[in-house]
């Protein structure tokens, strides 16, 4: 990963509040032979930027990370465009009304050929308050992962992940109890649409940025990445904001 993209990602997370992120300790935390399926609460698009400035921030922990999209990013794109998504760290899904559209099975396909990763991904499957999806299980047992809860607290302005959970002879109802007690601890930027209770928080301190403020950071940010990405992915945050 570019060493200028690394310090200007970490440059505008620093500036915009969010809390530095303990590089070394998580180096050592995560096995370098074991994969990981990651569940966040998902209640704005704010998250997969503020993700994404984490990835580029520190590439020893994220560089292998993966988070399915709206295929709509995809679709409205050139084919060839594709595999810039793809170095990113996207994975294309399904819509969330095609229930057995292959996201599980082509998923499972693609990271099947990779050593180890981590892949973040929201069971409920939208943004809206809704029940968890079986999804995130499937990929975790068919992939001989263990699972974690993590997320964005927009109250602490920080990026939470707890300890790892083994999936090994444990039910699908025991593993979803423990994550989402612990995804109680974090605070997503929309609160109503959180499908979880939540711990008790100050409404007013739930920011991203100041909006002015964001804009700056946000505009910096893109103008150097679209240049690293040939000019391309100022397009895709573009239609990313547009569509998901």
């Amino acid at each position: 990963m570019d060493i200028v993209l690394q310090k200007i990602s970490k440059l505008i997370l620093y500036l915009s509040g969010w809390k530095h992120f303990n590089e070394t300790d998580m180096t050592k935390y995560l096995k370098r032979d074991q994969s990981y399926v990651l569940t966040f609460s998902h209640t704005s698009v704010w998250d997969g930027v503020i993700f994404l400035l984490y990835k580029f921030a520190y590439p020893n922990v994220f560089r292998e990370s993966r988070m399915p999209v709206k295929p709509q990013l995809y679709d409205s794109l050139p084919k060839w465009t594709h595999s810039i998504l793809n170095d990113i760290g996207f994975i294309k899904s399904t819509a969330y009304e095609k229930k057995n559209g292959g996201f599980i099975k082509s998923t499972i396909d693609l990271l099947k050929k990779e050593k180890n990763f981590l892949l973040f991904i929201s069971p409920k499957g939208k943004r809206e308050n809704s029940p968890w999806r079986t999804g995130y299980y499937v990929l975790g047992q068919s992939l001989n992962c263990d699972y974690m809860a993590c997320g964005l607290d927009y109250e602490k302005k920080r990026l939470v992940m707890f300890d790892p959970i083994s999936g090994k002879n444990k039910s699908r109802e025991q593993i979803e109890t423990i994550l989402q007690r612990q995804l109680e601890q974090i605070v997503p930027l929309n609160t109503e649409c959180s499908e979880i209770p939540l711990r008790e928080h100050q409404k007013q301190n739930i920011t991203i940025v100041g909006i002015s403020f964001a804009i700056i950071l946000l505009i910096i940010f893109m103008t150097y990445v679209s240049w690293y990405y040939k000019l391309l992915f100022f397009g895709i945050i573009l239609l990313f904001f547009i569509l998901l």
